[in-house]
């Protein structure tokens, strides 16, 4: 259940890892596994550091998880996937709806 002024975000990839959480968002949160359908998981190099990226695969599947942030905590995401991502709504496995980084369409 969501509660009032928090958002979920699907993560699949730097953002499960508490250490990062901890530096990004301000605290550990803890996510509930699921799945999002459409998509294969891949890579970007962003400087010297590669990262997983979400491209479109109408066959693809990325096992994640889903986290539960303050709209202040989303903005500290965003700022931190930054414009390599972008930040949309889609539906998971579950059936529920969550923001997810993916590659900014061309």
């Amino acid at each position: 259940m969501k509660e009032t002024g928090f958002e979920e975000l699907f993560a699949y990839g730097t953002l499960l890892d508490p250490a990062v959480q901890q530096r990004v968002i301000g605290r550990v949160v803890e996510g509930v596994p699921d799945s999002l359908h459409g998509y294969t998981k891949s890579t970007v190099k962003l400087g010297e550091a590669i990262y997983p990226i979400a491209l479109p695969d109408p066959g693809g599947r990325i096992q994640g998880a889903r986290l539960l942030l303050s709209e202040e905590e989303l903005k500290r995401a965003d700022a931190y996937e930054g414009p390599s991502y972008q930040r949309v709504k889609r539906s998971l496995e579950s059936g529920r709806s969550a923001w997810v980084y993916v590659a900014p369409e061309k």
